[in-house]
């Protein structure tokens, strides 16, 4: 049994990706990473003056209503709607790049792991190795224990 198991963990490292693929993929996360973190500026700078803005129409409203110039149902529900407006855009820019960089981080370690999956195969548990089975009509290795997938890589070529 351990021969095969052996043989199995030959043919995942000569299936598996090679260093410049995965460094390819790498250099693709860390692109789109910052990007994305570029949009995400740019919406926020537009958010804020979103925000300077329905505050600063809250300011006139408020001034109307000391003026008395303007009837008090009428500016309640302006003031009310301006309200919601600036709690949705604040909600919008509480969000920040850490979810995407923890993303990232985790795709960078799951690229650790393709980097040299003999070793992560043969440094597998004994019940994992047994519950491997490659396809070769997707060059898929996965790896289950009972009836959950453990893992799946993708061969590059």
């Amino acid at each position: 049994m351990e021969d095969l198991e052996e043989q199995v963990a030959l043919e995942v490292t000569r299936k598996g990706f090679t260093s410049n693929d995965i460094e390819a993929l790498r250099s693709r996360l860390h692109l789109t990473r910052d990007h994305m973190g570029e949009k995400d500026r740019q919406m926020k700078a537009s958010l804020t003056a979103e925000l300077r803005k329905l505050e600063d129409h809250e300011e006139r409203l408020i001034e109307l209503a000391a003026d008395g110039s303007v009837s008090t149902p009428k500016l309640r529900d302006k003031l009310n709607q301006i309200t919601l407006k600036k709690g949705a855009v604040a909600n919008k820019l509480s969000h920040t790049l850490a979810s995407l960089n923890v993303g990232v981080e985790i795709a960078d370690a799951q690229l650790d792991l393709l980097d040299n999956p003999g070793k992560l195969y043969r440094g597998s548990p004994h019940h994992v190795r047994r519950g491997a089975s490659w396809d070769p009509s997707t060059n898929l290795l996965s790896i289950a224990t009972s009836s959950a997938r453990w893992s799946s890589l993708q061969s590059a070529r």
